[in-house]
């Protein structure tokens, strides 16, 4: 009769703890009005770098209107596991760091990417049609959808045993969600996994086969202590097109403040967040445009640089430089080391082209350290990559897949570039050093410096200055540069320093 009793009430017992905590958490006021962010993660859109802007963007926004907690609404098969991963951050760094929970409700998906998003969340709340688990990574190939490596699914749970773990949720239930090769079963109430099939016994309760991915239904949430609190379904008021558009409305018409404790909240309001920058961003982020916009700025400086003055290209190269930085202090936490990478090629760039004459070993290493430092603008921050010969995280395997990408168009780059100079462009002021053209044709280097022209003779170019060319002065063709200037063919010069066996040259 005793055990009878206890078993009847143990579900208010874990009612009563479950109210406990909220209330211990959730500071709500009592006498003003009191705001609750929202975030829906929806059946129709899979999870993806968009819905991390969005998440960030919201979050920031949420911040500042002095949120009591994070609503996030999952109904999601859902979608890219880096992207869900960069979210999960955010939604523990807004607990921790800003004491800001995430109250997740599953209504009624939360799968694959989804179980990830719900796992980061302080408290889960379900409802009777509730499901969550399969979150085995998988890829794309040419003969349809195929498992992802070990490396991927080792990143992946890895990362599930961590988030679990986090808020105390039990490691081998999240763990069996993404490796179908793990068992799980329940003996005498302990959560247990193991190795092999051999070591089931009769009396266990197995909760995951080999073979099959572990998904839990609300009764299972409830009963393995993965959800928190369950809401029945009820008929609520609807919510209007006008709150829709305004982005808030009162909290009570959405089934998770049917529950006693939010349903207590005064004043509840919820605010929603919605803003054009989710769309440019998200646009902007993508691989395909991301590489489009590094093309763009390559090929817009080299032809800007191999012609006089500044002019369309030059501005596309700024344009696409511009939404390329823009982009990457936005969206990714960027370090410092990242941006003096970036500067200092840009700067040893500068001094080759407008104070030293030609273009050298300076040149060439400002150029270099600028495509690296825009490779890790454009890709996640560094502190996250982890990489080893056995396990990858799931920031290097993303890092890996963008730097391929940011490869393809740098070498696409280079193709363009050639083609230019070899079809397009007359002269190529990085390049046309090593040609041979018909207008230098007897032309031989080597001349001693006692033969070279003095300082203040006059001449003209004989091949356009960019900033490195060939001038005739006194019927004699020298190689020559000019400072801070391009100086095009035919055009009257005078001869200001002489530095090694090269002659430097002005406007005259």
């Amino acid at each position: 009769m005793k055990k009878l009793l206890f078993y009847l009430f143990i579900p208010f017992f874990i009612f009563a703890q479950v109210d406990s905590e909220l209330e211990e958490v959730i500071q709500y006021s009592t006498d003003k009005e009191n705001k609750v962010g929202l975030i829906e993660v929806p059946m129709d859109r899979p999870i993806s770098q968009a819905t991390f802007i969005h998440c960030k963007l919201a979050i920031e926004h949420f911040k500042k209107e002095n949120i009591i907690f994070l609503l996030l609404h999952l109904n999601t098969p859902g979608g890219e596991v880096f992207a869900s991963q960069k979210i999960a951050k955010l939604l523990q760094e807004l607990d921790t760091q800003s004491n800001i929970p995430t109250v997740a409700f599953i209504d009624n998906w939360a799968v694959s990417a989804g179980a990830m998003l719900a796992y980061s969340s302080r408290f889960i709340g379900t409802t009777p049609s509730s499901i969550m688990g399969a979150a085995e990574p998988v890829l794309q190939t040419g003969e349809g959808m195929q498992s992802a490596s070990e490396k991927v699914n080792s990143a992946l749970r890895a990362e599930f045993i961590n988030l679990a773990s986090f808020y105390g949720r039990n490691p081998n239930l999240a763990e069996a969600m993404v490796d179908k090769d793990i068992i799980v079963v329940e003996r005498a109430g302990q959560i247990i996994k193991l190795d092999n099939e051999d070591q089931i016994r009769e009396s266990d309760q197995i909760i995951s086969n080999k073979g099959k991915l572990l998904t839990l239904d609300a009764e299972q949430l409830k009963k393995y202590g993965v959800s928190d609190f369950s809401v029945d379904f009820e008929k609520l008021s609807p919510i209007t097109a006008k709150e829709k558009k305004e982005g808030t409305y009162p909290a009570n018409k959405l089934l998770i403040f049917q529950y006693p404790f939010f349903k207590k909240i005064p004043q509840a309001q919820i605010i929603t967040y919605n803003d054009w920058k989710i769309g440019f961003f998200s646009f902007l982020s993508h691989p395909l445009v991301a590489s489009l916009l590094f093309i763009g700025m390559l090929i817009g400086f080299y032809i800007e640089m191999n012609t006089p003055g500044f002019g369309v290209f030059g501005s596309i190269g700024l344009v696409c430089l511009g939404l390329i930085l823009l982009n990457s202090f936005s969206i990714h936490a960027i370090d410092w080391l990242e941006v003096i990478i970036f500067l200092i090629g840009a700067a040893l760039i500068m001094v080759e082209l407008f104070i030293l004459p030609g273009f050298g070993v300076i040149g060439i290493v400002g150029i270099i350290l600028t495509i690296i430092g825009l490779f890790v603008l454009m890709m996640p921050s560094i502190k996250d990559i982890s990489f080893n010969a056995e396990k990858w995280n799931l920031a290097a395997i993303n890092a890996l897949n963008m730097f391929v990408w940011l490869f393809i168009a740098l070498v696409v780059s280079v193709i363009i570039m050639f083609l230019l100079s070899r079809y397009v462009l007359p002269r190529i002021g990085l390049f046309s050093k090593f040609v041979l053209k018909g207008e230098q044709q007897g032309y031989t280097s080597g001349i001693s410096k006692e033969n070279l022209p003095k300082v203040g003779m006059e001449g003209t170019v004989y091949s356009p200055l960019r900033p490195s060319g060939k001038v005739l002065i006194n019927g004699e063709i020298y190689d020559a540069s000019s400072l801070r200037e391009f100086i095009e063919k035919e055009e009257k010069i005078i001869v200001s320093d002489i530095i090694g066996s090269r002659v430097i040259v002005r406007k005259k």
